[in-house]
């Protein structure tokens, strides 16, 4: 299988990235906080605001080709750092007074990316995003970039016209000569979700160093409040992720 940039994310440079300085670029109505959207699973009187991806933010026909329509509530003490537009960049939204962002909220793009840029059919789609999955964390581990991977599973399903991959990951970071991380381990949860027949989707990532944030497990990463209400407040073209999903409560991650 022929894979793209797009296809596939280096997960050092989502760290990199998600840890330097960025411009924000919120519109108002990204940072109006939201009462009517708030996830029941959030703690209760906590405020939140509510992320639109829209098409306002577009400037090039790459971006306009990678467009997807998108938007979520997280909490109001955090901070949108990156605000896309997904196809050129990343949506970054993190703890606003954590160092290093102790727990981290990432959607990107997510690209087929083949020689022939053909849709997904919904018999492959799932497999498909699995075998790409499959390969950046190979391509990482065989760079040197990330070792101790471990992998696991939840959602393998096609949902109302959507595929839906999600899993989860517990590796280590490697050092190189001279450099001196902050952590070496994370934790992260992803959710990939695609129309069927088309070429893009997004990946919806939730991130944690366990030496900063005292969270051991996937477990303990897939209940947080804040995780939660991303999940359940997270709609793609229209559509409540929620409702993709169907089950409540999450469905526990299996060890591959």
């Amino acid at each position: 299988m022929k894979t793209s940039a797009t296809a596939v994310t280096c997960i050092a440079c989502i760290l990199c990235a998600a840890c330097s300085d960025v411009t924000e670029t919120v519109t108002d109505e990204e940072t109006v906080p939201d009462t009517e959207t708030a996830s029941e699973s959030f703690a209760l009187g906590d405020p939140t605001n509510r992320f639109v991806h829209d098409a306002a933010q577009l400037r090039t026909a790459e971006q306009r080709e990678a467009f997807v329509e998108f938007s979520f509530d997280y909490p109001a003490s955090w901070t949108v750092e990156s605000a896309g537009p997904i196809g050129s960049d990343q949506v970054f939204v993190g703890e606003a007074e954590a160092p290093n962002d102790t727990r981290l909220i990432r959607v990107g793009g997510f690209a087929r990316g083949d020689a022939n840029d053909n849709p997904f059919p919904a018999t492959s789609l799932v497999p498909e995003i699995a075998a790409l999955v499959q390969f950046s964390a190979e391509r990482d581990q065989a760079a040197g970039v990330i070792a101790d991977y471990q992998k696991f599973t939840t959602y393998r399903t096609v949902s109302s016209g959507f595929g839906i991959y999600g899993y989860g990951a517990d590796y280590r970071l490697t050092e190189s000569p001279g450099q001196a991380l902050a952590y070496t381990r994370v934790l992260q949860t992803n959710v990939i979700v695609i129309p069927v027949g088309s070429t893009r989707g997004v990946e919806i990532e939730f991130m944690t160093a366990p030496e900063l944030s005292g969270i051991e497990t996937i477990e303990e990463l897939q209940n947080e409040d804040a995780y939660r209400l991303l999940i359940d407040t997270f709609e793609i073209e229209g559509v409540a992720l929620r409702d993709l999903l169907g089950v409540e409560p999450l469905p526990p991650f299996v060890a591959e």
